[in-house]
């Protein structure tokens, strides 16, 4: 991408990166993950257990005795299989806890819960600080807390717990050797005028160290719905925000915090917006979905559409493999877009 250009969807993309969408998965679905290297994709709703696909396979394959609010996949566990991160706060008080299973068919392991967790999860992030996991938990009272679930410590971040707006956006980012969690919030200020006063929400992101638990810096005026990790580019590291309006897509240097002059004009709605490769060590690709249906791919480096597809139903979450292709999750099952040839 150019510094200064304005990038406008259009439909004389060159050739498409993924070939048309097909039902794999019947089932409603609100989320799908899928781990790099790993030949597996985790599907999840709300109300349903979590369902474990593997490339090649007619169906997913329900994960046993699992009752998780949100679930990602771990790049461990045995004979290649990922395993499993549950998270719920279904245990009676609606706090935080979590699991570790081996899934599909491995028994799900003991819940671990903080002395001290939050209720009321909106937001969830995973990285890997200093060789252990752990999560970057946001709850509706717009508090941020950085939790390791093998320690059972919590730590508060800074800032991040003084707002009220519910934290429904983080992000995990960064070089390896400095995972940055991104947090997107709001405050309120009092502004004089002639009538007396009025409140004002002003939006902004927050950038942690995780390994310090500091704040790096603040990105103002910057009013989130959606946010996603580039990782490195020609241009650094980037972060792709989905800002208000919510067809515009504007890019992070995710170690600064200074804003790159191209922004993606998508044209509708956004509801889920990720990145990957769209190829075995092929460069980024951003992919956003719409609350039409609309299913775009995006060539990070120039910021160019590489492909539009209709899935005709509200897309809910979106996940680019290299192997696997593109995953889309809607109301009526999962779609998957296999790599073009």
């Amino acid at each position: 991408m150019e510094h200064g250009q304005e990038v406008v969807i259009s439909m004389r993309a060159p050739r498409s990166w993924f070939g048309a969408p097909a039902v794999v998965d019947p089932v409603a679905c609100d989320g799908v993950c899928a781990l790099p290297g790993s030949p597996y994709a985790l599907v999840y709703g709300t109300g349903q257990e979590p369902r474990l696909w593997r490339a090649g396979a007619a169906l997913p394959r329900r994960c046993a005795e699992l009752v998780a609010h949100r679930a990602t996949l771990l790049p461990s566990g045995q004979s290649g299989v990922p395993a499993l991160l549950e998270v719920t706060g279904r245990d009676g008080t609606g706090r935080v806890r979590t699991r570790v299973s081996a899934p599909p068919d491995g028994c799900p392991g003991p819940w671990t819960a903080p002395a001290h967790a939050p209720a009321g999860m909106g937001a969830l992030g995973l990285a890997q600080v200093t060789g252990r996991w752990v999560l970057l938990v946001g709850v509706a009272r717009g508090t941020c807390a950085m939790w390791d679930p093998g320690t059972a410590e919590l730590r508060a971040l800074p800032e991040a717990t003084a707002h009220t707006r519910p934290l429904l956006r983080t992000l995990v980012a960064g070089p390896p050797q400095r995972p940055l969690a991104v947090v997107a919030t709001s405050a309120w200020q009092w502004e004089d005028d002639d009538e007396g006063g009025y409140t004002r929400e002003l939006f902004y992101a927050v950038v942690y160290d995780l390994t310090t638990a500091e704040i790096a810096f603040r990105i103002d005026g910057l009013n989130v719905d959606a946010l996603c990790a580039v990782g490195q580019t020609p241009q650094g590291w980037l972060i792709a925000a989905a800002t208000e309006p919510l067809h515009t897509i504007r890019f992070f240097d995710a170690l600064t915090g200074i804003a790159q002059e191209t922004a993606i004009r998508h044209g509708d709605d956004l509801t889920a917006l990720a990145v990957g490769s769209h190829r075995p060590g092929g460069h980024p690709v951003l992919v956003t979905g719409t609350e039409e249906g609309q299913v775009r791919a995006w060539d990070v480096r120039d910021g160019r559409a590489r492909g539009a597809w209709q899935v005709d139903d509200y897309v809910n979450d979106l996940a680019v493999h290299p192997d696997m292709g593109l995953l889309v999750a809607t109301d009526s099952g999962l779609r998957v877009l296999p790599p073009a040839p």
